[in-house]
């Protein structure tokens, strides 16, 4: 694999979006400096060559281009002829299996399409601070025309159900009852060898 542009995921520093020559994006794991390992690629043809990358939460942005090698975001050069493409691909399928995406088997969230692009930027707003949604920014090919988008997409986060051992009103009278159990089994099986009936013990002697 040739990589032709990389970006680093905007929320884990150890993940590596890149691109190689036929446009096909790569997700890396790169966790050291010696260990680098292929956490998913997207479907081949999905995105064509030239290609830049962009990291926002919970997505990639890539801008194919029609001709040209082009630079990566908030840089200057690129193709100065033809058009461009912009889309959004949606992470979360990274790391699922093909059973798992049944209902959304195609990663792509939108697509449009602009005259030739000679510059592009990507602003990422604070996740606690308004408006929520990023920025992205089209400079034409001539210069003159700037196209700014608010990417209003917005994240489903499923968070998992408490797990039951977690919750004290049911943890705390199981833990009371085995207790109990304990006990009284103790006692059935060594407490009455213990302790001798009344008529057994020895009358006491007198002189």
């Amino acid at each position: 694999m040739h990589v032709i542009t990389a970006v680093i995921d905007s929320e884990r520093s150890w993940r590596v979006l890149v691109a190689d020559e036929e446009g096909t994006i790569w997700v890396l794991a790169v966790r050291s400096a010696r260990t680098c390992r292929v956490d998913y690629k997207f479907p081949r043809g999905l995105t064509r060559a030239p290609l830049d990358l962009a990291s926002i939460r919970g997505f990639v942005l890539a801008l194919e281009r029609s001709g040209g090698r082009g630079e990566g975001p908030g840089e200057r050069g690129g193709d100065e002829r033809g058009t461009a493409s912009l889309l959004a691909l949606n992470m979360s399928h990274v790391g699922k299996q093909e059973a798992d995406l049944m209902r959304h088997p195609s990663p792509v969230v939108w697509k449009t399409t602009h005259r030739g692009v000679r510059s592009w930027a990507v602003f990422r707003h604070r996740q606690d601070s308004l408006p929520e949604g990023d920025l992205a920014a089209l400079l034409s090919e001539d210069g003159l025309e700037v196209e700014i988008f608010e990417l209003l997409m917005h994240l489903r986060i499923e968070v998992a159900g408490e797990s039951v051992l977690l919750d004290p009103y049911i943890m705390v009278p199981c833990i009371v009852a085995a207790v109990l159990i304990g006990v009284w089994w103790h006692y059935l099986k060594y407490g009455r060898a213990m302790v001798k009936p009344s008529g057994d013990a020895a009358a006491p002697r007198t002189s």
